[in-house]
């Protein structure tokens, strides 16, 4: 008798924090949204400011994000001592069939998003092109995708290395999220080991 099994192996989390009542996406966030400028990018616009939480008048958005920030690095990868902080930042506004290439962010550790503002059934895509790298065996060069629903104030974080994209589709409601990505602060390795490092 032949027993067969599948394993499936490293899986990559991604963490969904949902802040419906939350103060930080109010009307006078999106009256200070709608005066910033903004600059085309690959099928949406993006402020022409990257560094946007780094203005005043964001604060409550970066103070929002840090605070889950500090929470997975302490609660799910158990490492209190390390510290997560904010490096780029911007604004995305997505119209009416508008989307956003498949794409991962290099030079940081952690990437995410805060929704603002949304319409019916919007979401985020997150796919591993990995596996139709080597050859592709998948019909129409398609990969595996997972579509994550989101909608105003929810915070979205996953592993910077994770492709993820947005969808083309028809939007009576603009869009608006912000796109952040982090790096780490603190000790990491083992100085016995020689893989000790100090940032």
């Amino acid at each position: 008798m032949t027993e067969r099994s599948i394993t499936q192996m490293f899986p990559k989390p991604v963490f969904k924090m949902s802040q419906p009542e939350a103060e930080w996406h109010n009307e006078n966030i999106l009256e200070e949204i709608s005066k910033l400028e903004f600059v085309k990018n690959y099928g949406n616009v993006i402020s022409k400011n990257n560094y946007i939480l780094n203005e005043p008048q964001f604060k409550p958005l970066r103070d929002a994000i840090q605070e889950e920030l500090n929470l997975v690095i302490s609660e799910y990868y158990e490492r209190p001592e390390i510290q997560l902080y904010i490096t780029q930042s911007w604004f995305n506004i997505n119209e009416d069939d508008d989307h956003h290439p498949s794409h991962c962010h290099s030079n940081s550790f952690m990437s995410g998003s805060m929704y603002l503002q949304t319409g019916f059934d919007d979401a985020i895509m997150f796919s591993d092109p990995s596996i139709n790298f080597r050859i592709n065996i998948l019909p129409n060069s398609k990969y595996p995708e997972v579509r994550l629903p989101v909608t105003k104030g929810d915070i979205i974080l996953f592993d910077s290395l994770i492709y993820h994209s947005v969808e083309k589709v028809k939007r009576k409601t603009k869009r608006i999220s912000l796109a952040f990505n982090t790096w780490f602060k603190g000790t990491v390795g083992n100085p016995n080991l020689l893989t000790e490092l100090r940032l």
